[in-house]
């Protein structure tokens, strides 16, 4: 989370170097979204309102086990 994408040019370019893959559609939306294999790594603006939903999403999935097995086969 991030005050505002425009500061993170700098990051860009390092992740880009770090084998990351820039979902450029993403950046309209106040957020970015970058894939690395198995790693999706997302970005967003503090005002985003996705922001509160994703953590939770995240948390909850750190309290449950077999959520987070479900989720990883729905992914695959």
């Amino acid at each position: 989370v991030t005050a505002t994408i425009a500061e993170l040019d700098f990051f860009d370019m390092r992740l880009k170097e770090a084998g990351y893959r820039a979902q450029e559609d993403q950046r309209r939306l106040n957020r970015l979204f970058y894939r690395k294999e198995e790693i999706n790594l997302f970005i967003f603006e503090d005002t985003d309102p996705d922001v509160t939903r994703c953590l939770r999403f995240i948390a909850y999935l750190n309290t449950c086990p077999e959520s987070q097995r479900r989720y990883r086969l729905l992914k695959e």
